[in-house]
């Protein structure tokens, strides 16, 4: 399955950050004929914060390069489902067990080059923590067949307990080319609110 989210932090992480966006990728294997108890896992990143600032470049004004700051929230985690199938509409509980890998990093690339590449990242802050999930939601069988297609909808709790992480204008450029940075160390818990669609591989 493939999944947008939308990511609200909650307690002390809620001072700093608003709300993030960003995507899931998941897959489930049924542990028996019904589908009651399942195994799933999945993948995912949430960006909570952006800057961008525009500079001429060593060869002057008429060439621009981007400077770009992402805020991420990577995360991994595998663990039991348990859903019922009632028609067309399965609703299910999930917990997982994983981490969570929250990371600034920075790049550089050409204001006008649409294919996005940049020509160089740096990581300036990163912190890996252990990561619980337990959520909730509900499948929507659109077809039938071998390969099954389902609109999903459901939250998760993130808990990630306590973790380091940077947030918008937490670095600070001076005039000397050096940075300085003011990490943010609190309780770092979300909730996320996703939307998707799910497709079923046949056995064999």
């Amino acid at each position: 399955d493939i999944t947008v989210i939308a990511a609200q932090a909650v307690g002390d992480l809620r001072r700093s950050v608003d709300e993030g966006f960003g995507v899931e990728l998941g897959m489930r294997y049924q542990l028996d004929p019904s589908g009651l108890l399942s195994l799933r896992g999945s993948v995912g990143l949430i960006n909570y914060g952006h800057e961008s600032t525009r500079y001429c470049s060593a060869y002057g004004c008429r060439v621009n390069i981007d400077l770009a700051t992402d805020n991420n929230i990577l995360f991994v985690g595998i663990g039991p489902e348990l859903g019922k199938q009632f028609g067309p509409i399965r609703p299910y509980l999930r917990a997982t067990l994983g981490v969570g890998y929250f990371v600034t990093t920075s790049r550089l690339s050409g204001s006008d080059d649409w294919s996005g590449d940049s020509y160089a990242t740096t990581t300036n802050y990163d912190d890996l923590v252990l990561q619980l999930r337990s959520g909730a939601g509900l499948s929507l069988r659109l077809s039938n067949g071998r390969t099954p297609v389902s609109l999903d909808v459901g939250t998760d709790y993130h808990h990630n307990g306590t973790a380091t992480y940077l947030v918008e204008g937490d670095i600070i450029d001076r005039a000397d080319g050096s940075i300085v940075l003011n990490p943010r160390r609190s309780d770092a818990n979300l909730w996320t609110f996703r939307i998707g669609v799910s497709v079923g591989i046949p056995r064999g």
